[in-house]
């Protein structure tokens, strides 16, 4: 990565970033400098507000996150997971400036999937487009499923719009899952989890749907009977969701 980049002065008059509101065109002109040679950067808010805008106070993790989302749904940049981080790509990345591949070092980044940049892009083939936007509305569709059903069995109000959300239901999916391993999960985890007042707040889909999602779907069901203790220490775990989830939604406001 180079100390710095060339940026063309026709950005200015790119109208596609001029849809952008002003902190999300400010975000997205700040990120470039730092961007690997493949236009990839980590997507963390507390890593873009750490290296991109660490003074700016007006930039706070709910702004970072909503510029980020803004600008991916302008079709400026591609959010994807890869084995651990959650990642970014600058689409058109060259269009502003001028690169010189063999002075800077090769990217450390993997690459988003083949068909997640074809979504993204407005040159493909009709037929290609046809097939992807298919896949991904099955894709849409099963996801919608998986955080429905979480709800129904908990009581919860989780989106399924929800970038993180999204991106570790794909991740398993990818692995082989289907809805009913994840219908299973959610009615064993709750059971295993259910009655425990130290663990009911582990119900959730970043917990349940990361790393250690086969070793939920092959955890030995437990027959335990929710007892008042259990059922009380439940819901204290569900008012506490409800408290969290309401306090995260007043800070992104």
């Amino acid at each position: 990565m180079p100390k710095g980049r060339m940026l063309n002065k026709k950005i200015s008059k790119d109208i596609e970033i001029a849809k952008l509101s002003c902190k999300a065109a400010l975000l997205y002109s700040w990120c470039i400098p730092h961007l690997d040679i493949e236009g990839r950067i980590e997507a963390s808010p507390e890593i873009i507000k750490g290296v991109v805008v660490p003074y700016r106070k007006d930039f706070t993790l709910s702004v970072i996150r909503k510029c980020i989302e803004e600008i991916a749904n302008n079709k400026h940049l591609v959010v994807y997971y890869g084995n651990v981080c959650k990642y970014m790509q600058f689409l058109g990345f060259t269009k502003n400036q001028t690169l010189d591949k063999k002075r800077e070092a090769p990217s450390e980044i993997p690459p988003p999937t083949q068909e997640l940049l074809l979504s993204y892009s407005g040159v493909t083939p009709a037929e290609v487009k046809v097939k992807v936007k298919s896949k991904l509305n099955i894709s849409l569709s099963l996801i919608e499923s998986i955080v429905s059903d979480l709800n129904s069995v908990l009581g919860t109000s989780y989106k399924s719009s929800s970038l993180k959300t999204r991106g570790l239901i794909q991740a398993r999916l990818k692995e082989g899952f289907t809805l009913d391993d994840f219908k299973t999960v959610h009615r064993k985890m709750l059971r295993a989890w259910g009655t425990d007042e130290k663990m009911v707040k582990y119900l959730r889909p970043i917990t349940l749907y990361g790393p250690k999602f086969e070793n939920y779907l092959n955890q030995k069901s437990i027959t335990t009977k929710l007892t008042p203790e259990g059922i009380k220490a439940y819901l204290i775990g569900q008012e506490w969701l409800k408290s969290k989830n309401a306090q995260e939604a007043s800070d992104a406001k």
